[in-house]
C-alpha cells in the first residue's frame, strides 16, 4: 500500500522544581498539556497518547492534581503517504502547557516543535 505508518515521540523535559498539568486535568479550571499539529499534505495524524500523569497533592491545592513532571513522553501515531516519492516530510505542531511550581503558575504558553520524517518505503 502507498500509506505507511510511523510511531513518533515528543519528549517534554521538564525542569526540576516544576511541573506541567497533565492532558486530562482533574480541575476543569487548570490548563492541560495539549500537542496540536499544522496540517501537512501526506501525513495525518491517527493518534497522540498521554503519558499517565503523577496523582499528587501540593501546598496550594486543595485537591489532588494530575501532574507531568521530569521528562514526559507524548506518543504519535502518524499514516504517511508514501507517494509524495522520498522527500523529507515535516510536520509542525505545538505543545500548549502551564507550567507551575509548588507555589505559584505562570500563564500558559506554547512551544513549536518540527518533527522530520523520511517518506522513503522502510526496509
Amino acid at each position: 500500500s502507498s500509506q505507511g505508518l510511523a510511531d513518533v515521540e515528543v519528549v517534554l523535559n521538564i525542569k526540576k522544581g516544576w511541573h506541567l498539568n497533565a492532558n486530562k486535568p482533574l480541575d476543569k479550571n487548570l490548563s492541560p498539556t495539549v500537542l496540536s499539529f499544522k496540517e501537512t499534505a501526506g501525513i495525518q495524524v491517527l493518534k497522540v497518547t498521554y503519558p499517565e500523569p503523577s496523582i499528587e497533592k501540593l501546598p496550594f491545592s486543595e485537591s489532588q492534581l494530575a501532574l507531568y513532571e521530569d521528562n514526559v513522553i507524548i506518543k504519535i501515531q502518524l499514516k504517511v503517504n508514501k507517494k509524495t516519492g522520498s522527500q523529507l516530510l515535516k510536520l509542525e505542531g505545538e505543545v500548549k502547557y502551564q507550567p507551575c511550581n509548588n507555589e505559584t503558575c505562570l500563564f500558559p504558553s506554547a512551544k513549536p516543535f518540527t518533527i522530520n520524517l523520511s517518506s522513503k518505503k522502510a526496509k
